[in-house]
């Protein structure tokens, strides 16, 4: 297939309110074409049918799909694929992958990007901008085939392909964007202040106990607030860590910090508990309602977030402006999403797909019997925790289970299980959390032989594979604290990369499928994608969407059965 290296320059960041200003084309043969915008739809054929390469590609392809309807399929991420060849480790480092540090890496100098921002549609193009706008293809044959070397010396084939075919699917998620309804917000946000302003009265009848100086003022968060209940109360701020402590110490708790971790050990006192339902409010307001509205697109209506596909070193995406990957779990918050007149929303997510992954690479036969049967794992977890028939397994007994269960693969201890636990309404002490996490171990010899050779091989040769064939490399440790972490990273890594696997080989899939249905996706989380599709057409496109899904899973999981959990309605669903 003929490659093109291509690139452009914008004037701004946006494609829905920015335009394209130049197409830069460089052919396998290095002959280089600058490209005015008017001239672009000259290539689209071109385009179309030959593998793209460029470097951060997805904001090109955006561009170019949205302004010029060109929609390449075959495409390569120089960029992305620096990811899978450095294992991830690179993710979280800052300028590492950027076009500049390849031609550092595979070339020996640093590309200047100092002409980046000064494109205008209508300007002559000075000499300084032509070079410019030529460096940034010619370049990257050069990486390209550096890449190639690397990948075919590494076998990463495999996790190249998952990649790059996902690509397309990441812009069209990106253009889609998530429609976000003002008016439900606007009136779940009267709601969540209501319940703010419950929380702080009673939180000042509590702290007004404290004191009996008289003509006192109770601050909070910059309100003034004077006699409550005929009771008088201290002037206080409650985003004041220091005061807290100190108020909180005359109602005789003695505290060294008031983060929730801490706070949640004193549940059992009514201001406690009024403290942290204000906080939660204030977060609601703070951080989701105000915020979540200024993202929204003028020109779109809706809230495009950036996908940044190799988001994590296991290779799961990560989301960002706003982290739509990171939204409550609660009905009321999903319910602001919704599905515009004539639409319906899909949510599809795969059910329990990191323990049945944990089954099937540990070959543990009673996960593997579970799942092959139907039983449900977290009853059984339960009842062997608990020491008792699963018949008598109760709703709270199998919520710690189902706790357990997930949270071994990341290291949980008894501290994190009791405060998880605690977010769910039930309380266990951190005794009682150790006892548990000791029974389930001792249920699962094998699992735990599993978890304990892979911490062992990853710290021992700093590098992991998933069943994909996933390279996922880890940092040498510099002291105990880190030692721990690398081990915990082990247990999840091959486990959460491969889930990234399964989760982008049946988007990729689904983007071809459904391109002409009308649907589109508009989210993404872990293990979860939304939809959002005609009403009409939407039964039959969630039997496509499991379809693929499980087809997606079996690709990498042999033994265990793949399920699909689907919903359709007016919202996105919890």
């Amino acid at each position: 297939m003929r490659i093109i290296f291509i690139d452009i320059e914008t004037e701004g960041l946006d494609p829905f309110t920015d335009k394209l200003v130049l197409l830069q084309l460089m052919y396998n043969g290095g002959e280089i074409k600058l490209l005015d915008y008017t001239e672009v739809l000259k290539v689209k054929q071109l385009i179309e049918t030959s593998l793209i390469v460029g470097h951060n590609l997805k904001f090109d392809l955006k561009f170019l799909k949205y302004q010029y309807g060109i929609n390449p399929k075959n495409v390569y991420d120089t960029e992305t694929a620096e990811h899978v060849i450095t294992g991830g480790l690179l993710v979280t480092k800052k300028n590492t992958t950027r076009l500049q540090d390849l031609t550092n890496k595979y070339l020996g100098f640093s590309l200047k990007k100092d002409e980046q921002t000064s494109f205008k549609r209508g300007q002559e193009l000075t000499p300084e901008q032509i070079q410019y706008a030529e460096n940034d293809v010619k370049y990257l044959k050069t990486i390209y085939y550096a890449q190639q070397k690397l990948i075919q010396q590494m076998n990463l084939h495999q996790t190249i392909d998952i990649e790059m075919k996902v690509l397309p699917a990441v812009v069209n998620l990106e253009l889609a964007g998530f429609y976000f309804n003002l008016e439900k917000s606007n009136a779940f946000a009267a709601v969540v202040n209501e319940n703010r302003n419950r929380a702080k009265e009673l939180i000042l009848h509590e702290f007004s106990k404290t004191t009996k100086t008289k003509q006192v003022t109770f601050n909070m968060s910059g309100e003034t607030d004077s006699v409550f209940g005929g009771h008088l109360a201290p002037d206080i701020n409650l985003n004041s860590s220091d005061q807290l402590i100190r108020v909180l110490g005359k109602l005789g708790l003695e505290l060294e910090s008031t983060g929730s971790s801490v706070l949640q050990d004193h549940l059992d006192v009514p201001v406690i508990q009024h403290l942290l339902a204000y906080r939660k409010a204030e977060k609601m307001l703070n951080t989701y309602i105000k915020k979540q509205k200024g993202y929204i697109n003028p020109v779109t209506g809706r809230i495009h977030a950036n996908f940044k596909q190799y988001g994590a070193n296991t290779g799961r995406f990560s989301s960002s402006k706003p982290n739509l990957q990171n939204q409550p779990r609660t009905n009321e918050w999903r319910n602001l999403f919704t599905a515009p007149p004539g639409n319906k929303i899909i949510t599809a997510d795969y059910s329990q797909i990191e323990l049945r992954i944990l089954g099937e690479v540990a070959g543990d036969p009673e996960f593997i019997k579970a799942y092959m049967t139907g039983e449900d794992l977290h009853t059984k977890t339960a009842s062997n925790i608990f020491n008792k028939p699963i018949s008598q397994v109760t709703k709270e007994e199998r919520s710690v289970a189902k706790t357990i269960n997930f949270g071994v693969i990341y290291g949980m201890g008894p501290k994190t299980l009791q405060s998880r636990l605690l977010e769910a309404g039930t309380v266990i002490t951190r005794q009682e959390g150790m006892k548990y996490i000791k029974q389930f171990y001792a249920s699962y010899p094998i699992i735990s032989n599993y978890l304990q050779d892979i911490e062992k091989h990853g710290l021992q040769e700093l590098c992991l594979r998933n069943r994909a064939n996933r390279h996922l490399k880890l940092a040498r440790p510099m002291s105990e604290i880190e030692t721990y972490g690398i081990k915990n990273k082990c247990r999840n890594l091959p486990i959460q990369s491969l889930c990234a696997d399964i989760l982008k080989t049946a988007l990729a899939s689904l983007d071809v499928k459904l391109e002409t249905t009308g649907a589109r996706l508009v989210n993404t989380v872990h293990d979860e994608l939304v939809f959002e599709a005609p009403a009409q057409d939407s039964k039959t496109i969630a039997e496509t969407i499991t379809q693929e899904m499980v087809k997606a899973g079996h690709q990498f999981l042999k033994t265990v059965p793949v399920e699909v959990d689907v919903s359709i309605g007016e919202c996105w669903s919890k």
